[in-house]
Order: C-alpha cells, then structure tokens, then sequence
C-alpha cells in the first residue's frame, strides 16, 4: 500500500533529523532574483549555492588577472566603441533586442562584481576584457 503524505513527512522528518536547520529570510525582489539567477547558472539549488557561497567561492572575489587576448580568438582590445559589438557576438544576442541584452550584461556584471556607471558604461579596458571573457566562460 501506498504511504501517505504524513508518512512519507515523518519519514523524511526522522531520516534528517539534526542535519539541516531552517533558515527563513525576507529579501528584496531584486536580490533574491539574483540569487536565483546565480544558483541556476550555477546549476546548484540554492541552498547549495548559499553554501558555495559562505565557503569562499564567490565570484566577486576572483582575481582579475590582465585578460591580453580573449580565448574565442576574438582581436578586441577593450575598447568602449566595439564593446557592445564584441558582447553581441560572443552571446549571438542582437543589441536590437535590448532587454536581453542588458539582462546578460547585468548578470555578468552582478556575478562578476564590477562596478559600473549608472547607465552601464564600464569604467576600464580591463574590465570590459574581463566581462567579455566572463561571458565566453559562462554563456
């Protein structure tokens, strides 16, 4: 016979008691889409993406080495005229689409920690290399 769903509960209940805690929060909208976002693409729930998280693994904290060359090949050098030409190639996303567009920009820009002017601009070569090569690595 099948078990109910009281059984199966208390099933679970003693299968993990002592092994987890519950951990209520009230959030922001915009940052719990985030974090929703960041476990997706991260492929973890996010439960374990919060664990990721407290272990030191944040990707705000890489290191942005000097990106000279990005690894599709590509000869940009960072520069603000072509950026947004070198983002639509990497990602295939048309500028015309430009809620698409942006939300991309603005996950890589989240996840990655990098400062930017109100309406988007990157302030650095350096960066906008390391936001390219970020998509490239996390499409």
């Amino acid at each position: 016979m099948a078990k109910s769903a009281a059984e199966r509960q208390a099933e679970f209940r003693a299968k993990s008691k002592g092994k987890f805690k519950r951990l209520d929060l009230l959030l922001p909208v915009k940052v719990f889409n985030t974090l929703h976002l960041n476990a997706k693409n991260s492929g973890l729930s996010k439960a374990a993406y919060i664990d990721w998280l407290l272990k030191g693994n944040s990707t705000s904290k890489q290191s942005k080495e000097a990106i000279h060359q990005l690894s599709n090949g590509s000869s940009y050098d960072g520069n603000a005229k072509y950026f947004r030409k070198e983002v639509e190639s990497i990602t295939g996303i048309s500028e015309a689409n430009r809620s698409r567009f942006a939300d991309n920009l603005k996950r890589a820009y989240e996840i990655s920690g990098i400062r930017h002017t109100k309406h988007g601009r990157l302030y650095s070569d350096e960066d906008r290399l390391f936001i390219c090569q970020w998509l490239i690595d996390n499409p």
